[in-house]
């Protein structure tokens, strides 16, 4: 295989698994939130575990396609281009949950978000351990969830830790030595 088929099978590994992992999580947060009344104790937990899950899930099922894609080369698929692969899908992942995001909570249900952040600023504020320079200051940050930019900046930026973390573990179960190759014809 040359390297530009190489090449091009990778980014299509790529998006294609950090286009799924964004969906799949932009899923798991609309079910919480459509679930968030009625939703039972093993439901609310399944849920409540559901980034986890679909992270490893996908790192798994992506790691292995890039595992046999990798597999002919003369270095099959080492734990540093595995890493540096599932980092990357984390990374345009978070752009497809940040943006999920902000459309659940900016067109779907605006009131509904608002509400929340009004219900944890009122907590800060009835605590009696913030100041008022510190309640200012939570508020403003509050005000910035309403940017597009600054939604999907915070989730590229929370997916990179979490896929992160995920992927120090599954780059290790992915990684795979080259196939043994024929020796050359005398």
């Amino acid at each position: 295989m040359d390297f530009k088929e190489l090449k091009r099978k990778y980014r299509i590994e790529l998006f294609t698994g950090a286009m799924v992992l964004g969906l799949v999580q932009v899923l798991v947060l609309f079910l919480q939130y459509l679930l968030r009344d009625s939703a039972s104790g093993i439901l609310y937990s399944i849920l409540s575990w559901g980034n986890l899950i679909a992270i490893i899930t996908v790192f798994v099922v992506y790691g292995r396609k890039l595992a046999a894609i990798y597999a002919p080369t003369p270095l099959g698929l080492t734990y540093e281009r595995a890493f540096g692969f599932f980092i990357l899908m984390s990374l345009l992942s978070g752009v497809i949950y940040g943006a999920g995001y902000y459309l659940i909570s900016e067109v779907v249900d605006p009131a509904y978000f608002a509400g929340v952040q009004q219900e944890a600023l009122e907590l800060l504020v009835n605590s009696g351990n913030w100041s008022d320079a510190q309640i200012d200051a939570m508020k403003s940050a509050m005000e910035l969830t309403h940017s597009l930019f600054v939604v999907i900046f915070s989730y590229v930026f929370v997916m990179l830790f979490q896929g992160g973390f995920v992927a120090l573990f599954i780059s290790a179960i992915v990684k795979r030595p080259p196939m043994p190759q024929p020796p050359p014809a005398v």
